[in-house]
Parts: C-alpha cells; structure tokens; sequence
C-alpha cells in the first residue's frame, strides 16, 4: 500500500518524497506504541482525526506531535491517579 501512495507524489524536488516517508515512518510509530499499551488501530485513527480534524493517512509530524502528547498524558493520569480504588469524583 505504502508503495502505491509513493508511486502518486509528484518528486520533481524530491521533497515530497521524503516528507512522505517521513509521515508515514512517525505514524507507523505511534501506532505501535498505542497498541503496546493496548489501544486498537481503529481508536487510534478515530482519536488522531478528532484531535487533528484530518484522517490518519494525511497526518504529518506536527499532528502526530499532538496525538502522542495527548495519548502521553491519558496515560500519566491513569499513572498516577489514587490508588485507594475509589476515584475522585465519587467522593
């Protein structure tokens, strides 16, 4: 499929290319990571297009930026949340 996509960028600078490789590369990482920690491929698409308002495949390194700041920090509040079982609204 990557090559496919490859194959329909105009390359009369090169840049496109690379930028694209680039993206592609940043994506396939975050989404590892995000199935590590237990997240399905389709909820990560669904959060990166609800935080960025644009679809997974069209997502660039600033947009992944925010999707991998955002997933951080759902994971550092369920980190560090009480552990006394009882959660804080429920006080």
């Amino acid at each position: 499929m990557r090559r496919r996509l490859v194959s329909r960028l105009p390359l009369e600078d090169g840049h496109a290319y690379l930028d694209f490789e680039r993206s592609a590369s940043d994506r396939e990482l975050l989404l590892h990571a995000a199935l590590d920690a237990g997240l399905q491929p389709s909820s990560v698409f669904d959060l990166t297009e609800a935080l960025t308002g644009r679809p997974w495949v069209c997502t660039g390194p600033p947009e992944i930026r925010v999707v991998a700041r955002e997933l951080l920090g759902a994971a550092d509040r369920v980190a560090y949340r009480p552990s006394n079982g009882v959660h804080a609204c429920a006080r």
